[in-house]
């Protein structure tokens, strides 16, 4: 076979600087702690204002109406656990302190976004490509040590990236009282590399959409086994893959974070 040069940003994109435009609207668009306050601002600044609040209210997904057909609603949810799960689904701020058995865990991750009776993942992925790989910070977990650690979705295996019973929550994430208070986190970091040599600049949104695809099922899988979750779109963009370079002999060199959610009782 011949040895293929295999470079997005010839396939993609770039903009008179010569950056890829998929790169630089994300590098736009990241949260470090330097501009955080700003994208603090921007959102209190929204539910002070009464139109955006007013509008919020009024949209049509939250407004009842008497025009249209009614759709008929045959499972009795209180009979059906994943119906039940699909219900119950919410997002809990608050934790209580309590350890989360190994059990309920591994089944979150497994089931969330782990192998599937077809053989691929429990999640679709544009062109199989599968960019995106988690990263588990574990608070308290039965029979796991305070840590880092990958998951390896085709294996259903924890790989420790570093082990301590302390982290500095300023390294890792912008939600502090989230980070200190949940059982565990997960922190969805991306590779372009493949995804977007096959789709160019459209493989970012696909790999932004397949993050969305796993947070809904892992907070699905979380609601079934009783455990409570919150995503977070206000995570530390580069600072984070920077600390795990550090800790991973540069393992992620090419990755971006996508989103994070924080679990707990």
């Amino acid at each position: 076979m011949g040895n293929y040069k295999m470079s997005y940003s010839e396939r993609c994109i770039n903009a008179e600087d010569g950056q890829v435009i998929f790169e630089k609207f994300h590098n736009m668009t990241s949260l470090d702690r330097a501009n955080y306050h700003i994208f603090e601002e921007n959102i209190a600044n929204a539910f002070d204002n009464k139109a955006f609040m007013d509008n919020i209210y009024s949209n049509s997904s939250f407004s009842k109406s008497s025009i249209g057909i009614t759709l008929n609603n045959e499972i009795k949810e209180d009979t059906d656990t994943f119906y039940t799960a699909l219900l119950n689904r919410r997002s809990c701020r608050e934790f209580t302190c309590g350890t989360i058995s190994f059990k309920d865990f591994s089944n979150v991750l497994f089931y969330g976004y782990g192998p599937s009776i077809c053989g691929v993942y429990t999640v679709p992925s544009a062109g199989g490509t599968y960019p995106i790989s988690l990263i588990i910070v574990v608070n308290d977990v039965e029979s796991l040590e305070k840590g880092i650690y990958e998951y390896l979705p085709m294996n259903n295996t924890l790989i420790p990236i570093l082990l301590s019973d302390y982290l500095d929550p300023g390294l890792i994430t912008l939600n502090e009282h989230f980070f200190n208070s949940c059982a565990f986190s997960i922190h969805f970091i991306g590779n372009p590399s493949l995804i977007c040599y096959k789709y160019q600049d459209r493989g970012y949104r696909f790999m932004n959409l397949e993050a969305g695809h796993i947070a809904q099922n892992l907070t699905l899988v979380a609601i079934r086994n009783s455990i409570n979750s919150v995503c977070s779109g206000g995570f530390l963009d580069g600072e984070f893959v920077h600390f795990l370079n550090d800790i991973s002999n540069s393992h992620f060199a090419h990755f971006v974070s996508l989103y994070e959610i924080f679990f707990g009782l």
